[in-house]
């Protein structure tokens, strides 16, 4: 539509340059001649002086003219409207111009048509509308004038044109209305997608940092854990002077440091495969070990237990994953605060679902939003919360003060990815 509209200025600009040069040529020649049918046509040798100045004023006229549109364009492209007192000043001096040369012949009259619409275009309604009826007037008078044998014929012309060009611009103005309004809308459709792709990418951005941190706290972080109990009770071995056991406990450390040094260059190169397979059963089997023998170093009285079907296995490896991590950070809650005796974690397999039961006798407390503490801790709970939510699932906790505590994980065993 831009395109269209585009054309129709141009064959506007066009027609006039065109309706201008067929004036001057049928003024100077054909009715120099006789052979125009309306009169006031200049004899070139008694009306030479008459002639040069109607031609100098219809070259200004169309330079005028020409310097009008010309700037309009250049604004137009660099976005700059022309101060609207000058383009009517413009518009002043190109209809007197025009007027003058009607008066000298009758030729010019059809220039009229283009002039319409230029008027229409930079004069506001009512203002415009009349104006064209002044026009049309002016030249039916001027045709009236000119004409070897006046007739009302000569009316009608005008007015019919200048009802022709008013019923065009109308046109044209709605195809401009149309496709500025389509314009705008684009605009507005390609801010709104920009500002969706940017939004997208920010949440994708934070969803990712918030994996990692979950991936992080239940991999790295309890590893880290590990590793401090495990290196106060070695140096506790070493002051009772228990050389084997502070062995066995350094043992303890350096395996818990490979774990995390290999967790660590995972995240660093990008190298973990969450599609991998996890053998569930088994990687809780070793866990459970693992927080045992911590729990054994760091003098702890809490006794964890795993239970499970011997077949139950786990096929979705994203769900095996992440039941591993959130059973692990679990497990890490109650050894860090729970000062329980016994701590039972049991894996179970329903129609359609995993459930993970993690039962201590510990101290208990009061189920509560989980939130992050100033100090850093606090997440655990949080993220497996989240863990669970993302895969469809659920985590609920039953507790109070002195009751112990009971953390049911359940996931569909049919996730969306």
């Amino acid at each position: 539509m831009a395109n269209t509209l585009r054309i129709l200025r141009v064959v506007l600009h066009v027609s006039f340059a065109l309706l201008l040069g067929l004036a001057i040529v049928r003024w100077l020649v054909l009715e120099g001649e006789g052979e125009g049918e309306l009169t006031g046509g200049i004899d070139s040798g008694r009306n030479l002086p008459v002639t040069v100045v109607g031609l100098l004023l219809a070259l200004a006229v169309g330079g005028l003219y020409l310097v009008g549109t010309v700037a309009e364009k250049r604004g137009s492209q660099q976005g700059i409207d022309l101060p609207r007192t000058m383009a009517l000043w413009w518009l002043l001096a190109v209809l007197l111009g025009w007027a003058a040369l009607v008066w000298l012949s009758g030729e010019f009259a059809w220039i009229v048509f283009p002039l319409f619409f230029v008027v229409l275009h930079l004069l506001r309604r009512p203002w415009g509308w009349l104006v064209v009826l002044v026009l049309a007037l002016y030249v039916g008078a001027a045709l009236w004038q000119h004409a070897a044998e006046p007739s009302f014929s000569v009316w009608l012309g005008p007015i019919l044109g200048a009802v022709a060009s008013a019923v065009i611009y109308w046109i044209y103005s709605l195809l401009f209305r149309v496709s500025t309004e389509q314009a705008q809308a684009i605009a507005e459709l390609e801010a709104t997608r920009s500002a969706l792709a940017e939004s997208q990418h920010e949440a994708g951005r934070i969803a990712e940092r918030e994996r990692l941190a979950r991936d992080i706290h239940d991999t790295l972080a309890q590893g880290f854990s590990s590793i401090v109990l495990m290196s106060r009770s070695t140096a506790n071995a070493l002051e009772r002077g228990e050389h084997e056991l502070a062995k066995q406990r350094l043992k303890v450390i350096e395996t818990t440091a490979s774990e995390n040094l290999t967790e660590a260059r995972a995240f660093v190169g990008k190298l973990s495969d969450r599609s991998a397979p996890v053998e569930l059963v088994e990687a809780l089997t070793s866990m459970v070990a693992g927080v045992s023998q911590t729990a054994q170093a760091a003098a702890s009285p809490t006794d964890f237990t795993f239970h499970t079907d011997e077949d139950l296995l786990v096929a979705d490896p994203r769900i095996a994953r992440e039941l591993l991590n959130s059973v692990r950070s679990l497990a890490s809650n109650v050894l860090t605060h729970a000062r329980a005796d016994h701590c039972v974690i049991t894996l179970s397999a329903f129609p359609g679902a995993y459930v993970v039961d993690i039962f201590d006798d510990g101290v208990g407390f009061t189920p509560y939003s989980p939130t992050i503490r100033s100090d850093g801790s606090g997440f655990g709970m949080r993220s497996v919360k989240e863990r669970m939510e993302a895969l469809g699932g659920t985590m609920s906790v039953e507790s109070a003060p002195g009751e112990g505590t009971v953390v049911t994980l359940t996931i569909p065993e049919r996730t969306a990815e």
